[in-house]
């Protein structure tokens, strides 16, 4: 979706130390930027480390990077000399799971195929273990419990099987390339240690400008995109991140679609949201099924749940044709084996969760009022301490800011909840 190659997002690697001093190990990095091919080699303070962790904000690009780690190695151009096989596992998929062994998401993997499962993990020091969104799913990852699996052929619930993994009771000698947001560090240092940790920065200005020419493939449709970001200086300093440069160029690309005069004035993440939404709902209006999908997006930000089912939808009242809509807009995404939905990022999800509290009828909340998310749920779903840096309450500050307020009614002709309390309880939160 993204159009990325490894050579456009920077990383460097931080002290872990720095987490040490009190201080929020997101809050500083240090040392000079690493390659890709030596993530595992010996820096810093760490001997050749069996664990890697990519942190970074939401939409960095940490998943882009990992599944191309993996696609690099099967080409031949990375870690050939060190790892005989990678896998790469999507945790939000893997949590989908209720019972499952190492062996048989070994069997599933296409690398594999030539090889019986034990020759594989016969010499385990040449495992690579990429674990994608660690953070997303609602697990616990212990270091002991009676839980754990003693074996690679043993079936376990999937949290149990990767505290197995990541405590060092199978394969103690494999590596892993983790993936995080920043927020969730503190959940996963008590259960890593000696771990290389590696700060994925997004993009430079020279590699969106790259970007940028990669996604309109027409130059002159690529000079007017770029010298229009260029010239707003907010929004050409938020597509450091790469998900906000996908989404800033669909939305100029859709423009030059219809031949409109091509403008983009938002200045933050959420009024960018909006614009894309609204450009949407003027080929697929939506109208009630706006709230279901947000009353999705919420239920599932509460549950950390990314991948719904199609019960799940129908549960919202989504059906088929519903659905085939979500698809054509690009807000979801289709995953065929086994069927199953999901937004189109995890930002994504985030946004719809946040306006789920910001939109409100003029008959009030009505069916949507068990699902919608509030300030208790939003509590249970990050925790206290992570409440306000979290992305869905960060979108929700902006929606209630008064330029987010302005830009829904104008959008949805829509009454917003008056839901203050929430930006006057933490100073300090920002909207995004």
């Amino acid at each position: 979706m993204f159009l990325l190659s490894l050579p456009y997002l920077g990383i460097r690697e931080r002290e872990r130390e720095e987490s040490e001093k009190g201080r929020p190990p997101w809050e500083a990095a240090v040392g000079t930027p690493p390659q890709i091919r030596d993530l595992f080699g010996p820096g810093l303070d760490i001997q050749e480390p069996h664990v890697v962790i990519l942190q970074g904000a939401a939409g960095i690009g940490k998943s882009t990077l990992a599944r191309q780690v993996r696609e690099a190695w099967g080409r031949g151009q990375l870690y050939g000399d060190r790892f005989q096989h990678v896998f790469y596992f999507s945790c939000r998929e893997l949590a989908q799971c209720k019972v499952v062994s190492l062996a048989e998401l070994i069997g599933k993997d296409w690398t594999a195929a030539q090889a019986p499962v034990r020759q594989i993990l016969s010499r385990p020091e040449r495992l690579l273990f990429i674990l994608d969104g660690v953070d997303e799913p609602r697990w616990v990852l212990q270091e002991s419990s009676s839980e754990l699996c003693l074996h690679w052929s043993q079936p376990q619930p999937a949290g149990a099987l990767l505290g197995s993994l990541l405590g060092k009771t199978i394969l103690p000698e494999a590596s892993f390339l983790i993936t995080a947001r920043t927020t969730a560090l503190q959940n996963l240092i008590p259960s890593l240690e000696q771990a290389r940790w590696v700060e994925v920065l997004g993009f430079s200005e020279s590699s969106r400008r790259e970007y940028f020419y990669k996604y309109f493939t027409d130059e002159r449709q690529a000079i007017r995109a770029f010298g229009l970001i260029k010239s707003n200086k907010e929004l050409w300093a938020l597509c450091l991140v790469p998900w906000v440069s996908w989404l800033t160029c669909t939305c100029l690309m859709e423009q030059m679609k219809r031949k409109e005069e091509l403008t983009l004035t938002s200045k933050t993440t959420t009024t960018l949201c909006l614009h894309y939404l609204s450009q949407a709902l003027q080929a697929q209006p939506l109208g009630p099924q706006l709230g279901d999908i947000c009353s999705l997006a919420a239920e599932g930000i509460w549950q950390k749940k990314t991948l719904f089912s199609r019960d799940d939808l129908r549960k919202h009242e989504l059906d088929g044709a519903i659905i085939s809509t979500l698809l054509k807009m690009g807000i979801l995404q289709e995953h065929p084996i086994p069927l199953s939905y999901s937004f189109i990022h995890l930002c994504f999800q985030e946004f719809f969760a946040a306006m789920s509290y910001a939109l409100e009828d003029k008959k009030g909340r009505g069916k949507h009022a068990n699902c919608i998310i509030d300030l208790e749920k939003l509590l249970e779903a990050y925790g206290t301490h992570g409440l306000f840096g979290a992305p869905t309450t960060r979108f929700l500050l902006g929606l209630l800011s008064d330029e987010g307020k302005r830009a829904m009614e104008n959008i949805f002709n829509c009454r917003l909840s008056q839901g203050r309390n929430l930006m006057q309880c933490k100073g300090s939160a920002s909207p995004v």
